[in-house]
Formats: structure tokens, sequence, C-alpha cells
């Protein structure tokens, strides 16, 4: 039995989307191109990375590490946020991503308290 390019294509492209978690109902509906799907998450995914970044950076720039503010939009939008307030709404997203881009303590902490309006919970150890 033989396939054509075509359904390889949409099985790969089934394949990966099941892996990452993503929805393949836009793939795999009549006459919508895998190509054109990825193209279209390509892209809103690139515009909330634009909108992350422009929000956050007075917040990189003011800690002086705007060096990583690619890098924190872009964990951002692979993690489902759209806007800065989906970042700021959960604290434990703002944690997370503070120490995913590896700050150093003072201004971890900075970014925490500016971030969520109050100052980070000291645990014991740290």
């Amino acid at each position: 039995m033989s396939t054509s390019k075509a359904e390889r294509t949409l099985a790969v492209d089934h394949s990966s989307s099941v892996l990452s978690g993503r929805s393949t109902a836009a793939a795999s509906s009549p006459g919508a191109s895998p190509t054109k799907c990825a193209s279209r998450y390509a892209t809103q995914e690139a515009e909330a990375v634009a909108r992350i970044t422009k929000e956050l950076e007075p917040i990189f720039d003011n800690l002086k590490c705007s060096h990583l503010l690619r890098a924190a939009a872009m964990w951002c939008v692979q993690q489902g946020a759209e806007t800065l307030q989906d970042v700021a709404s959960d604290e434990t997203f703002v944690i997370d991503l503070a120490d995913v881009i590896d700050l150093p303590r003072l201004k971890r902490n900075k970014f925490i308290t500016e971030m969520t309006g109050h100052a980070p919970q000291l645990q014991y150890g740290e």
C-alpha cells in the first residue's frame, strides 16, 4: 500500500502535534494545508512573542537584563501566555520565568516584586 506525499506530510504533522500536545483539528480538516496551519501558528506565536517582548522591555531595562528579554518572551509564549497580564496573573509562572532565565537572586527578587506587586516569600534554604 503506497501513500502519497500529502498523506505522509499530514501524518508527520499529526504526529508532531500529538507529541507537542497541540490540536490537529485544523490540520486534519478537509482542504486545510498542513503548511498553512503551521504557518498560521508560527505567525500567531511570533506576534505573541513581539507583544510580550514589548510589554516586558521596561522591566528588563530597569533590571539591566535586556539581553535576557527575548528568551523570556519566547518562554512565556511557549508556556501559553499571550500578554504580560497572562504572565503576571500567576505568581508561580513569574517565579518559574525568573528561574528559567537564571536571574541573579537580587534581580530575581526585584523582577518578582515588579511583576506580582509584592516581594517573593523566602523559603528555608534560600
